[in-house]
């Protein structure tokens, strides 16, 4: 059937299908593992015809310059006088394979973490599978967070270190979205301030509505409480480094950013903020758009 593609950009449908057609291929893929696997600190790797031949299952040179030659045209490789080297193209392509977003299946059951619950006090556990991270509280059946991570180099030893991992993941996007760009295709990013997000999060004990970003173009999104994004708002951040939490390495879902929530108005929406920490709070009072209107600290 001909025509567009019923909701797509034709163009870059057909050129993106071209491209994709190139590495649909084991020989093509082997060449830009071998490539990107040489990069060093730093820099991408160069290779000359003859290291990338040693190393294939191709017999006859022909047929490796003939591969080459395909990655080159579609701008995965380039050509330059001591050999050839990936792309910024062929780099994110490495990146996927290596990210294993395609073989890779990892699960790790539930594991216990330092933080606690601060509606009952019990640790926190995190899971992961289907290339999810969740953090839960066992003890009230109630799950905290979730978010996509892939895995990567991790196994099943490695459980602490894909709960940071995520949730270094999730506090980057989480910031590249509420300033308007989408991490992933750099698309406007959208905000909608709804109570029925909360049902959506799991999350009980909120008066304030839940947050929901959505990109415009490729429509990933985030869904948050209202505290998780204030805490990088410079007056919020002074407030926790102060007092010897750094907000970008203590993890999220840590009882220390446990904050109260009172609706000040709802048209406008106005929404007030209190966190504590070491005996000292901070009001921080927004708008339906996040805008701080106010802040006021307050020492214990």
């Amino acid at each position: 059937m001909g025509g567009n593609p019923v909701g797509a950009d034709g163009p870059s449908l057909a050129a993106a299908d071209e491209v994709l057609k190139t590495i649909a291929n084991e020989h093509r893929l082997f060449i830009l593992m071998t490539l990107g696997d040489a990069c060093t600190t730093g820099g991408y790797a160069t290779l000359r015809f003859t290291d990338i031949w040693e190393g294939t299952e191709l017999e006859d040179s022909g047929r490796l310059n003939y591969h080459l030659q395909q990655l080159v045209d579609t701008d995965y490789v380039a050509s330059v006088e001591d050999g050839y080297h990936l792309t910024l193209r062929g780099l994110k392509a490495y990146q996927a394979v290596k990210a294993g977003f395609y073989a890779k299946d990892l699960e790790i059951p539930p594991f216990e973490l330092e933080p606690t619950h601060d509606v009952c006090g019990e640790h926190l556990h995190a899971s992961y599978r289907d290339q999810r991270v969740s953090i839960e509280c066992r003890s009230c059946d109630d799950q905290l967070h979730q978010y996509p991570l892939p895995p990567g180099p991790f196994d099943e030893t490695d459980a602490p270190e894909v709960a940071a991992a995520m949730n270094t993941r999730f506090t980057m996007d989480l910031c590249s979205m509420s300033q308007g760009f989408c991490p992933y295709c750099s698309g406007r990013v959208e905000l909608d301030v709804d109570h029925e997000h909360l049902d959506r999060l799991d999350t009980e004990g909120w008066n304030a509505p839940g947050l929901l970003f959505w990109c415009t173009h490729c429509h990933w999104f985030i869904l948050s409480t209202i505290e998780r994004p204030l805490l990088f708002q410079p007056p919020v951040m002074a407030f926790f480094a102060e007092r010897g939490v750094n907000v970008w390495e203590t993890p999220g879902w840590s009882d220390v950013f446990a904050a109260e929530d009172t609706v000040r108005s709802t048209d406008p929406l106005e929404v007030e903020l209190t966190f504590t920490c070491a005996d000292d709070a901070i009001d921080v009072v927004v708008d339906g758009s996040l805008d701080v209107l106010h802040t006021e600290m307050r020492r214990g």
